[in-house]
C-alpha cells in the first residue's frame, strides 16, 4: 500500500517540503488499493483538484439553437464581460403550446474563478 501526502500553494514549485510555510496540507491518502505510484499520485491530483480549485460551474439560459461539441471552449457575456468557458453541457428544450412552439437553452460552462 502507498501513502500520499496532498499539498497544495507550496513555495518551490512541484516540491512538498516539509519545512515549506506556504503549504495547505490535505488529509494523507491511504488505500489499499493504491499499489502503484502512477495510481497514487492520479487520486491525489484528485483530491486536490476537488477541494481546492480555482474553477466555478457557471449555468446560462440562452437563446442558443444549433448544438456545440462537449469541450468547446464558449463565451457568455455575464454583466456586461465576457467570460471565457469549457463547454460541460448543453441543453435545448422544445415547448409547445396549443398552437405554437417555442424554445429553451440552457449552457454549463466551467470558467476560472474571476481575479479582482
Amino acid at each position: 500500500m502507498i501513502g500520499i501526502k496532498v499539498c497544495r500553494d507550496p513555495v518551490y514549485s512541484g516540491e512538498c517540503r516539509e519545512d515549506d510555510p506556504n503549504l495547505n496540507w490535505g488529509d494523507d491518502i491511504s488505500d489499499s488499493l493504491l499499489t502503484e505510484e502512477s495510481v497514487a499520485l492520479e487520486r491525489g491530483r484528485v483530491e486536490v483538484d476537488s477541494s481546492y480549485t480555482n474553477r466555478v460551474i457557471s449555468s446560462v439560459n440562452t437563446a442558443q439553437r444549433d448544438y456545440i461539441q462537449m469541450g468547446t471552449i464558449v463565451g457568455i457575456n455575464e454583466k456586461g464581460t465576457i467570460k471565457n468557458g469549457m463547454l460541460k453541457s448543453l441543453s435545448i428544450s422544445l415547448i409547445r403550446d396549443q398552437d405554437s412552439f417555442s424554445t429553451a437553452s440552457q449552457i454549463v460552462i466551467e470558467r476560472n474563478i474571476d481575479v479582482d
